[in-house]
């Protein structure tokens, strides 16, 4: 951890005001709000807290707790646990205007069926199923759905 100068009585601990104070020296001395924190303060609260928590570590130290947790796990060789992504829409019904017309031809007699799985460049999938007219507006479809953000 190096020479430590820090805030006395942070609950009797003096590991805990050491790195306080060794933070805030590091934070005054800095050049810019956007220069990473020294992997030898990183060190310092990922040692801290095993012994104290995540949480309050984080909080009396002004770190990111999501960031000292992901870097706990990697260095302990767990991966960090994702949370869950959130369930959006599970269907959406597209229904082509009264106007458009097939223009592909039925490879059964009376009706053209196909069943699309998309997946677009930020991992959403999406499958189609058209039958009729619907089939000919596919091509728009797809190109909509692959250059959404």
């Amino acid at each position: 951890m190096g020479v430590m100068t820090g805030v006395s009585g942070v609950d009797g601990d003096d590991e805990l005001s050491l790195a306080i104070g060794e933070f805030d020296q590091w934070r005054a001395r800095r050049l810019s709000k956007r220069e990473p924190i020294p992997a030898r303060l990183w060190e310092c609260a990922m040692s801290l807290s095993t012994r104290h928590g995540v949480g309050r570590v984080a909080r009396l130290l002004h770190l990111n707790g999501g960031d000292l947790k992901r870097r706990l796990a990697l260095a302990s060789g767990v991966q960090p646990k994702r949370r869950a992504k959130s369930k959006a829409v599970q269907f959406v019904e597209v229904v082509a205007h009264p106007t458009v017309r097939a223009q592909v031809a039925p490879t059964e007699p009376g009706r053209a069926e196909c069943v699309v799985d998309l997946v677009n460049a930020r991992g959403l999938k999406m499958r189609v199923k058209l039958s009729g007219s619907g089939v000919s507006g596919l091509p728009a479809l797809c190109k909509v759905f692959w250059s959404a953000r």
